[in-house]
C-alpha cells in the first residue's frame, strides 16, 4: 500500500494519494484487512497470503499485547456469515482464517517459508514435513485440510478433477492464486474450468507482470522486494 501511494504522488496524482492515505489511517494496526464496503454486506473473503514478512515479525512480537486486534481475527469473529477462502500453506493466513466459522481451504503454496518460523498464535516454532504440512508443538496449530490443492500447473478441485492453469501472467504464485479464486468462484457457482479460462484472459494486475518494450527490447515488470517475492519472480 506504501508503495501505491508514492507512485500516485511520483504521477502527480496527490489528491488520490492523499484519499487512499487516509483510507489506510482507518484500518486498526496489523496485516491489511482493508474493507471496500460495509462488513455487513460482506459475505465471502479471500486470503491469499501476507507478502510482507517484516509485518509477520513485528505482528507476532505484539501478539501478547492486542491479539484481537489484527489479522482480522476480531473481524471475521464478528461476522460469522462470512465465508472465508484461504490459504492453508501459510501459517499466518491459516490462523487468521480460522477465526471464521464456515471455510475453504486451499492448498496454494507458499515456497519462501523461511520467515514463517514462529507459530503466529504462540510464538514457538513451527515444525514442517517437506510435504506441505505444519505444526505448532506449543499450541497445537497445524495446517488445515485442504480441500482444493494445486500440483504444479493443475488445479485439483473438491471432486478429484483436474484443471491446467494456462495464465498470461507468470509465477508458481498464480497458480496458486488462481487456485484461490477459483475455489471462491465456486461458492457462486462459477465452474473451475470457466473460471480459469476468464483468468487466462487477464495480461496484468494494475501494472504487474505488463509488457512492454524498450529501445526495442520485450520487458516484462515484475513487483520483488523481499526474498519471498524474488523467489516467485
Amino acid at each position: 500500500a506504501q508503495n501505491m501511494i508514492q507512485a500516485l504522488i511520483k504521477a502527480g496524482r496527490k489528491d488520490e494519494a492523499a484519499e487512499r492515505l487516509e483510507a489506510m489511517r482507518s484500518i486498526p494496526d496489523g496485516p491489511p484487512m482493508l474493507f471496500v464496503a460495509s462488513p455487513e454486506s460482506i459475505r465471502l473473503s479471500l486470503y491469499l497470503q501476507l507478502g510482507n514478512y517484516e509485518a509477520y515479525e513485528r505482528i507476532v512480537s505484539k501478539r501478547a499485547d492486542s491479539a484481537s486486534r489484527y489479522s482480522g481475527i476480531a473481524a471475521l469473529a464478528a461476522m460469522p456469515g462470512v465465508h472465508v477462502v484461504a490459504n492453508a500453506d501459510d501459517p499466518l493466513v491459516a490462523w487468521a482464517g480460522s477465526a471464521a466459522a464456515d471455510v475453504t481451504w486451499v492448498s496454494a503454496g507458499q515456497r519462501w517459508t523461511y520467515d514463517s518460523t514462529a507459530c503466529p498464535a504462540c510464538g514457538d516454532i513451527l515444525h514442517r514435513d517437506g510435504a506441505g504440512g505444519w505444526r505448532s508443538d506449543g499450541c497445537g496449530l497445524s495446517r488445515p485440510t485442504p480441500t482444493w490443492r494445486v500440483e504444479d500447473t493443475v488445479v485439483i478441485d473438491p471432486a478429484g478433477d483436474r484443471h491446467p492453469v494456462e495464465l498470461a501472467i507468470p509465477g508458481q504464485v498464480n497458480v496458486g492464486n488462481a487456485a484461490l479464486a477459483a475455489a471462491a468462484a465456486a461458492r457462486w457457482g462459477v465452474s473451475a474450468t470457466d473460471a480459469l479460462r476468464a483468468m487466462a484472459a487477464i495480461p496484468s494486475v494494475e501494472g504487474r507482470y505488463l509488457q512492454t518494450s524498450f529501445s526495442g527490447r520485450p520487458v516484462r515488470l515484475l513487483l520483488a522486494k523481499n526474498p519471498a517475492g524474488w523467489s516467485e519472480a
